[in-house]
């Protein structure tokens, strides 16, 4: 039996741009990772003088424990470090730190890079200003209007297809 953490409640959990962002990588990582079907869940955890680790993945239920604590890079490092261990589990090698730091190293690299792949394909589109779409319902931090039009301006942006010539389009013989 692994000693796991106890689960925080959720009035703890990290604000909701970062439990969003950790998902999101967590399944990019998954997936690239090559590991088949997908991580079960992201289980937050407050570290305290028990638990000194910043996370654990749990074998039996393929979950993924978190600290409450993590932000930033230093959540992208550790998202990629338990996703090697995921990968050293699956195909039964042993655990090895030391392959488990330097995946989280490359992971966090590999996101930068897919994050500024995606802005500056978002910036060439001439539509959106980030990778992601509006919502149609803007938020109280949120002064742009909504683009309830969006999907019809994307149509737009595309170069017309040449039409192809029927036989009843070329009029009567």
């Amino acid at each position: 039996m692994r000693d796991l953490p106890v689960e925080a409640p959720q009035e703890l959990w990290p604000d909701h741009a970062t439990t969003i962002l950790a998902g999101a990588a967590l399944v990019w990582a998954w997936k690239t990772a090559g590991l088949p079907g997908w991580p079960s869940f992201i289980r937050w955890f407050t570290p305290g003088a028990k638990q000194q680790q910043l996370g654990m993945f749990d074998e039996e239920t393929r979950n993924v424990w978190l600290s409450t604590d993590l932000r930033g890079d230093e959540l992208l490092r550790t998202i990629g470090h338990e996703t090697e261990h995921a990968r050293q589990y699956h195909r039964r090698e042993g655990f090895s730190e030391g392959y488990a730091i330097a995946a989280g190293e490359r992971f966090l690299g590999k996101w930068s890079q897919r994050t500024t792949d995606l802005h500056a394909a978002a910036e060439a589109s001439g539509i959106s200003r980030g990778p992601t779409q509006r919502l149609p319902f803007p938020g109280p931090d949120d002064d742009a209007p909504a683009d309830h039009l969006a999907h019809l301006r994307v149509l737009e942006k595309r170069a017309a297809a040449a039409r192809s010539a029927y036989s009843f389009d070329r009029g009567s013989a």
